[in-house]
């Protein structure tokens, strides 16, 4: 292909540009998205501890992308807390992310209220709701769940992992230990 560029010039009434070269890639925001399945479980939280959970927009893409907004729903209940709330639009440069620190507080034992103090077991009145320049992620749900209990074991090791033995189960010994980390007595059998 070429180019040819006219002139009121004696000496050269014309000059000839010669092109070459190929398409590019189109630049497209594409963001990697943490929790993959979309949902924010703690699981069992004991009473009075604050436990976080994050959402984490990573960008994979070929040109930088934004979240316009990020934000809980209109009925979220006062056990969540969002840990920081960015300025928006916040820019997420090629090979950086975003992320969104949320904290669950349990009051009581049960799972999380809404703001009207009933109890959401599948976050459908507890959820962030985030939006971005990703095409094909422009509106995110993510529902929240939390239960708050006022007992809750812990093992170490976790996993537990008994080692090979005989058949007259002679072999290594193995040492758990178990923790209360609740606020109430707990009885193992």
């Amino acid at each position: 292909d070429k180019i040819i560029i006219y002139s009121n010039s004696v000496d050269s009434p014309y000059e000839t540009l010669y092109l070459s070269g190929c398409g590019g890639e189109e630049a497209v925001c594409k963001f990697f998205i943490l929790p993959e399945n979309k949902k924010l479980n703690w699981g069992n939280v004991p009473v009075g501890k604050t436990y976080t959970r994050s959402v984490v927009l990573e960008n994979v893409g070929t040109s930088e992308c934004f979240v316009n907004t990020g934000a809980f729903g209109p009925n979220v209940g006062k056990w969540f807390k969002l840990v920081r709330t960015p300025q928006y639009p916040l820019r997420v440069p090629v090979g950086t992310a975003a992320r969104f620190d949320i904290w669950c507080t349990p009051e009581k034992n049960g799972f999380a209220p809404d703001k009207d103090g009933n109890p959401d077991v599948s976050g459908v009145k507890n959820y962030i709701s985030v939006t971005t320049t990703d095409s094909n992620n422009p509106s995110l749900t993510f529902p929240m769940i939390c239960n708050g209990v006022s007992s809750y074991l812990m093992v170490n090791p976790d996993p537990v992992v008994f080692p090979n033995s005989t058949t007259d189960c002679s072999g290594p010994e193995v040492i758990v230990t178990m923790f209360n980390t609740g606020t109430t007595p707990l009885t193992v059998s």
